[in-house]
């Protein structure tokens, strides 16, 4: 399991936003969407989710909600690290249909 800590115990920042840019890459890739479309349909500038994905740029919790709208999931699904995406960018377990 992935953990997003420090040896001091301490939450490790960088390495919690490489893995949120690589799973709001993922979902948007499994809806077949690129780039500059997620940033038009989440009314972003278009090298933005590039910044995000690549884990240049800390994300406000208002620019998840529009991203998450964007690829039409829940915010929650953006923050589920722990699962799989699956085609059409719908998370879920192995196991699920």
């Amino acid at each position: 399991m992935t953990t997003y800590r420090t040896a001091e115990g301490k939450h490790d920042e960088l390495a919690f936003r490489k893995v949120l840019g690589d799973r709001i890459r993922q979902i948007r890739k499994a809806k077949g969407m690129g780039q500059d479309l997620m940033a038009f349909e989440a009314g972003l500038h278009r090298t933005h989710p590039n910044m995000i994905e690549n884990a240049k740029i800390d994300v406000k919790l208002s620019t998840l909600l529009r991203i998450a709208d964007a690829l039409g999931v829940e915010v929650w699904e953006l923050l589920d690290l722990t699962r799989e995406v699956h085609s059409g960018g719908v998370p879920g377990s192995s196991g699920d249909s």
